[in-house]
């Protein structure tokens, strides 16, 4: 029942953790890459709060990043 929140819930953190590397390089800064990769990191966690809106009722951690909290 968990199996693609829990899936999507480790996507978003590894969506998170990339964008926060290729963001914090200190050399050859690329505007392009930047925006294509913050594209993804926000769709990558709208998906997940959108998934954990639908368990939220009967999970915590699935409240606390749900759509709705993230307003």
């Amino acid at each position: 029942m968990l199996v693609r929140c829990i899936r999507l819930d480790l996507d978003c953190a590894d969506a998170r953790e990339s964008t926060g590397k290729i963001l914090s390089r200190q050399t050859a800064f690329d505007p392009q890459l930047a925006e294509v990769t913050l594209r993804a990191c926000a769709e990558a966690c709208h998906v997940c709060g959108e998934e954990c809106e639908q368990h939220a009722e009967h999970h915590e951690h699935c409240r606390v990043t749900s759509l709705k909290s993230c307003r």
